[in-house]
């Protein structure tokens, strides 16, 4: 009882210092812009964070509840009702206000720097919860941002696009890092001929991240049935 509400508690005050922090991104000094992006950013990670830790609960407390009977049962019922509200209400807070108002309205900003901030929180985000942002939806952004007009905004993208493969091939065992790689072959094929463009990009620091994101496909058998003879002769 006390712990869920607690919980509850900590859901209202995370929403609302998220709102205050939300106020302050659209506000015409650059720099105050990328502080709140920042922290509204730094927030969602947080509660990111917190979510895969009310997961592990949630799956113990299922678990034993599948073995108990009697007031222990009725307890842990009501312990796995909680972690989910509580789960939910926490992911719509980084859907809603974190990606609906700070993602959305600052990706596109005229500040380089914070779109480059906007792209590089979205990927920690797809690490920290593939169930919700490594799919298509998110995945989009970081092919679309490949056609920016800044280096380092082009760079957050590739290396954005290769964090998921960079994951996978750091853990001891693939199941640890709970990333699907087979998400990322739609926006792999959509988005191939802009990545090989990207190795011969006007802005030589952008050549090496382009490199190293289509070793991944390779590594992976992302080009296994790829046919398009010019461009994979360009990519080699």
């Amino acid at each position: 009882g006390s712990s869920s509400t607690s919980a509850r508690l900590d859901v209202e005050l995370v929403k609302s210092l998220i709102t205050r922090v939300t106020e302050l991104v659209g506000v015409g000094q650059p720099d105050i812009r990328y502080a709140s992006s920042l922290a509204a950013f730094s927030m969602s990670r947080a509660i990111l964070t917190k979510i895969v830790h009310l997961n592990t609960k949630l799956q113990i407390a299922t678990r034993q509840s599948a073995n108990a009977k009697g007031e222990r049962l009725t307890s842990l019922k009501a312990q796995v009702t909680s972690l989910k509200r509580v789960i939910s209400e926490l992911e719509e807070v980084v859907t809603g206000p974190v990606f609906s108002v700070v993602f959305m309205h600052r990706y596109r900003d005229s500040n380089e720097h914070i779109r480059s901030l906007c792209l590089e929180s979205l990927a920690q985000s797809m690490i920290l919860n593939p169930s919700i942002f490594l799919q298509d939806a998110y995945l989009k952004y970081f092919g679309w941002l490949l056609h920016d007009s800044s280096a380092i905004v082009r760079i957050a993208a590739i290396d954005g696009l290769n964090l998921p493969f960079e994951i996978v091939e750091n853990s001891q065992q693939a199941e640890e890092a709970k990333v699907d790689l087979t998400l990322m072959q739609n926006v792999t094929s959509k988005f191939l001929k802009r990545i090989a463009d990207c190795t011969i990009d006007v802005s030589p620091s952008v050549q090496p991240h382009a490199m190293n994101l289509l070793l991944s496909f390779l590594k992976e058998g992302f080009l296994d049935d790829f046919d398009e003879e010019a461009l994979l002769d360009q990519i080699n």
